[in-house]
């Protein structure tokens, strides 16, 4: 194995494991989603998009 092929493989190792910690982060309980948070998309009531 040579100096690039380390390399490489060692690209696809760290993405994996930011890839991998990312998901667990985004799948622990309690952490806020974007439509939770204020001022996200899902804060909206249908009446408050359209006013006059």
């Amino acid at each position: 194995m040579n100096l690039i092929t380390k390399i490489i493989l060692g690209l696809i190792a760290l993405h994996l494991l930011l890839g991998f910690g990312w998901l667990i982060y985004k799948l622990m309980p309690g952490t806020p989603s974007k439509d939770d948070t204020p001022g996200g998309e899902g804060s909206k009531l249908p009446e408050e998009e359209s006013s006059p």
